[in-house]
């Protein structure tokens, strides 16, 4: 599904934007977006892609350098997202995620998501705090219980 939106004004491609997640068909997104183009007087194609976690990183990469403009996360990408940054917010040490070169707060939604970690990615934490050790224990807790998915 996308929802592609020409204002008669524009020339040239319209802007690329979408939402990822597995399973993505229940989305409104391109039809919300696709509304809110129109009264902008925006020229742009908001497409549906549904992307498997294990292919999430990959993908996600491939579309950015692809040169689409934005992308919005939904389910099941951002669920263990917002369960591991509930758990850090528990606590008043800082807890930092590094993958490769990126180094982000765990208690921040946004910076997690731009880790673009798929499912089985290593990813490296470290508390610096009073309560740095429950922190660290709760983390592990975390992924020990696979966020608590069921199998």
């Amino acid at each position: 599904m996308a929802c592609i939106v020409s204002q008669p004004q524009e020339v040239g491609e319209p802007d690329q934007y979408g939402v990822i997640g597995h399973p993505v068909e229940h989305s409104w997104s391109p039809f919300i977006h696709g509304m809110f183009a129109k009264a902008a007087a925006q020229n742009l194609v908001y497409r549906l892609f549904d992307i498997p976690p294990d292919d999430f990183r990959r993908e996600t990469l491939r579309l950015i350098t692809s040169g689409i403009r934005g992308l919005n996360i939904t389910l099941p990408h951002k669920q263990a997202a917002a369960e591991l940054v509930k758990v850090a917010n528990k606590f008043k040490s800082q807890i930092f995620i590094n993958h490769g070169i990126q180094n982000v707060n765990a208690k921040s939604l946004m910076g997690l998501m731009t880790l673009a970690a798929a499912k089985g990615t290593e990813l490296e934490f470290t508390t610096e705090g009073e309560d740095a050790k429950e922190a660290m224990t709760s983390l592990k807790q975390l992924f020990a219980n696979k966020f608590g998915e069921k199998e």
